[in-house]
């Protein structure tokens, strides 16, 4: 904006320069023609006057006279007959010889005789005047010669005093042209880089305070406009913070497709559902990004019939099958403008996940306990009948009935501690537990049984490794895999309970030689009343949900459990605990 000053203050003082100059000419060129015009009068005047004299006094006796006045008016004066002959000169008094001199007079002489003139010529250097003298002008004439170096003087000091007068004033009027440019163009400056600026988005800018007078209302008016820009911004920006927050961080999937068929936004649940990259994806037809036909004919149905539209679907992504509710509708702006369409995808694959294992575990425990109470149903039947009277099959349907009763109070039970475990408000008792301790105490329940079928337990642990954690839970552990450990060992099998620690965790582990489990099988066995031999469970008196209780244990001490196993060579249990810190 410095140049726009600069070009205004140049286009000023130039104008102002050549009103001046030409003011100046037309002035001088005034006073020249004034003065020029004054010495003409003049020197008529004197060349009367000589005349005059001329007619009153005989020259001879006027030459003194003459020439005195010459000398006193610093002018030349010659006296001519009527033949032009010359009866009196003065003498020279500037740089023009006297042949020069003859020749002027007679080039101005007038060729005829006609009443009482005056001529006055110009030379270089002299200023001739011609009167003629005598009645009627006849006797002849006086001519005054003048030198021109008072007039150029007198220019020259025209001009000395035009210019220094002429520049004083530019000097003037460019100081002023400057005060005024500043006074008037800085603000429009500071204005208009502003401006700029909020062109740029920068809503902070403003004009500098000062006292700008008559722009004092544009300056005010530009930082308004900017106060009331960076208000709006900033109410934008946190509006589009809370959009985008909201769209980012829904737990479900949506996908945003434009007028023209293009995907315009995905948001974080939509990548993580679909496995997509927004790379990939923005600004690209949705048709060749949606890998799925079913959501794709979803989409086509919405943009032909303009309607909100909700289908349930099951697509499969990657290895898994997910199941989805899906919401789709057209969006419409003002004046009924097709803004394009947003499609909701709601995950509810752990909906239908839980709603299955609902199902199963109804009739998982609708089957366990049938099993029992057909069984003491039986035999009480049994005995009813008669048979009650045969004391030895008395004794062994009571056998049935007790051992049939025990294995539906142990169901009972362990339906309850599980039910017990998974509610949010589940606690344990935490402290600072020797491991060696709890294994031996474990072991020892089983030992009995263990011994019963020649299997060699063992308890490896070193003396001195603690857990934290609730004592009695993880007793509760190793009892429930040492049970699965020894029933499903053969005899003369191996059952081992060692421990051990790293920097970051402490682990205990169960190692049996027993029939060992299927790799396909091991992803399921910790879901409730899971059996890998279904036969041998319920001879055991297996429930079904002991490794269900395990795991949900583990987990609530914050650990982890893995699971080695070969079919005909045994199974490890490995179970991973944090660290105590110290």
């Amino acid at each position: 904006m410095s140049s726009l000053r600069s070009r205004l203050l140049f286009w000023l003082v130039a104008l102002i320069a050549a009103v001046l100059i030409a003011l100046g000419f037309l002035l001088g060129q005034l006073l020249k023609e004034f003065y020029t015009e004054t010495i003409n009068k003049r020197m008529e005047k004197e060349a009367k006057a000589l005349a005059i004299l001329l007619e009153n006094e005989p020259l001879e006796r006027i030459r003194t006279d003459l020439q005195e006045m010459g000398d006193e008016l610093s002018s030349r004066i010659t006296v001519l007959d009527r033949d032009g002959r010359v009866r009196f000169d003065s003498g020279r008094i500037a740089a023009i010889s006297d042949k020069d001199h003859a020749r002027i007079i007679r080039s101005i002489l007038p060729t005829t005789t006609s009443a009482r003139f005056s001529v006055i010529e110009k030379t270089d250097d002299v200023y001739y005047c011609l009167v003629p003298y005598g009645p009627s002008g006849q006797d002849g004439y006086v001519v005054v010669s003048t030198p021109t170096s008072s007039l150029k003087a007198v220019n020259e000091r025209i001009w000395g005093v035009l210019i220094s007068s002429l520049g004083m004033a530019l000097v003037v009027i460019i100081a002023l042209g400057w005060k005024i440019a500043n006074q008037y163009m800085r603000p429009i400056e500071e204005a208009t880089k502003v401006a700029f600026e909020l062109e740029k988005g920068n809503y902070a800018a403003r004009v500098p305070d000062g006292e700008y007078k008559e722009a004092g209302m544009l300056v005010r008016s530009i930082n308004r406009l900017a106060r009331h820009l960076q208000e709006m911004s900033r109410a934008r920006e946190i509006q589009t913070d809370r959009l985008h927050t909201l769209i980012e961080n829904v737990g479900s999937g949506l996908l945003f497709i434009d007028h023209r068929g293009h995907v315009f936004l995905i948001n974080r649940a939509f990548q993580s559902q679909f496995h997509i990259d927004p790379s990939d994806a923005l600004y690209r037809p949705y048709a060749d990004v949606l890998p799925h036909r079913d959501i794709v004919r979803l989409i086509d149905e919405i943009f032909m019939t303009e309607a909100a539209m909700r289908r349930h679907m099951r697509l499969t992504v990657g290895i898994e099958r997910k199941h989805f509710d899906v919401y789709g509708a057209p969006i419409i702006g003002k004046g009924a403008e097709w803004k394009g369409i947003v499609v909701v995808f709601h995950d509810i694959t752990e909906l239908k996940r839980l709603e299955q294992i609902r199902k199963d575990f109804v009739a998982n425990v609708s089957h366990e306990l049938k099993t029992p109470v057909t069984s003491i149903k039986g035999f009480a039947e049994t005995l009813l009948d008669g048979a009650m009277k045969d004391e030895q099959a008395l004794e062994h349907f009571l056998a049935i009935i007790l051992k049939e009763s025990e294995r539906l109070q142990t169901l009972v039970e362990e339906l309850l501690d599980l039910s017990k475990i998974e509610q949010q408000g589940f606690q344990l008792q935490w402290e600072e537990v020797n491991a060696a301790e709890i294994m031996e105490e474990a072991a020892a329940v089983f030992r009995q049984r263990a011994a019963a079928k020649r299997i060699a337990l063992q308890v490896k642990a070193p003396p001195d490794l603690v857990i934290r954690g609730d004592r009695n839970r993880l007793k509760q552990i190793l009892l429930n895999l040492l049970a699965n450990a020894i029933a499903y060992t053969p005899e003369q099998g191996q059952v081992i309970v060692d421990a051990g620690e790293t920097a970051q965790e402490v682990w205990l582990r169960v190692k049996d030689t027993g029939i060992g489990i299927e790799k396909k099988e091991i992803p399921r066995i910790f879901e409730r009343f899971y059996r890998v031999d279904k036969a041998r469970s319920r001879d055991s008196g297996g429930t079904g949900l002991g490794l269900s209780i395990v795991k949900h244990l583990v987990e609530a001490h914050h650990g982890s459990i893995t699971v080695e196993s070969e079919v005909g060579r045994g199974t490890v249990f490995t179970i991973h605990f944090p660290k105590p810190e110290r």
